[in-house]
């Protein structure tokens, strides 16, 4: 790997920067559904995220810039073909240290990953209005699998 490592306790708070700069889009985009919270990240979700290997952070010259988690999960069933997908549930660049290639590179250890385990595909959600997140995920090879609607009542 060439920028990833696997994230420590004491990374918790760096993490969590992160994290609320993320959050405070989702809720500018979608007051419907987020809203400002301090325990973006529970540390029991955290350090179990950690024994799990699922989180890894990147650092730059000693700086926590970026980090992402994700889950593994298996299909097999009669109605589908067998897979192994590594499927991201957060993966973000500290906004100090976007467009310099971080993701690129975060996504290319992602791969290699994803290979090592054994999977066979990767995947992910964005929101439409994140249009920046949905240009770099079509730059490295992502492509539209479903589209997901909701109905208020």
């Amino acid at each position: 790997m060439d920028l990833l490592e696997l994230a420590a306790a004491d990374d918790r708070e760096a993490v969590m920067a992160i994290t609320r700069q993320v959050n405070d889009l989702h809720v500018s985009w979608r007051p419907d559904i987020f809203r400002q919270a301090e325990n973006l990240y529970p540390e029991e979700y955290f350090l179990e995220d950690i024994r799990n290997k699922a989180l890894y952070v990147a650092r730059l010259d000693g700086a926590l810039v970026g980090y992402v988690c994700f889950h593994i999960w298996e299909t097999n069933s009669d109605a589908s073909v067998p897979s192994k997908v590594l499927d991201i549930d957060d993966i973000t660049v500290d906004a100090k240290y976007r467009h310099q290639g971080i993701g690129q590179r975060i996504m290319a250890d992602i791969r290699e990953i994803a290979g090592e385990r054994g999977c066979n595909d990767i995947q992910l959600s964005v929101y439409p209005q994140n249009e920046n997140a949905v240009r770099f995920y079509e730059k490295c090879g992502f492509r539209v699998r479903n589209i997901r609607y909701q109905m208020y009542i």
